[in-house]
């Protein structure tokens, strides 16, 4: 059997539904609701809205996308000197 994609999982996460509240966005994201309306209103998020009457609404697609490339995403290297445990990975 063949493993489900971040898109199942998410559909899964909302049940079918194609477009996602605020709120279980942050939930899926890990992010808490205020930091999602934060980025929102700065326009720093990363998923465009769609807004229904006043509420904001985002893509199960959009949402899936956005997983897959922060889990692609390489780690930068951090400042400053390293660390002990990096050297004895080595």
């Amino acid at each position: 059997m063949s493993q489900p994609t971040t898109l199942d999982l998410v559909l899964q996460i909302s049940q079918g539904a194609l477009l996602v509240p605020l709120k279980k966005t942050a939930a899926i994201l890990g992010l808490e609701t205020q930091t999602v309306r934060n980025r929102l209103c700065e326009k720093r998020f990363q998923l465009d809205p769609v807004k229904i009457g006043s509420r904001n609404f985002f893509r199960v697609s959009d949402i899936a996308q956005l997983i897959d490339a922060s889990a692609m995403k390489e780690s930068t290297p951090t400042r400053g000197r390293p660390r002990k445990s990096s050297k004895v990975a080595k």
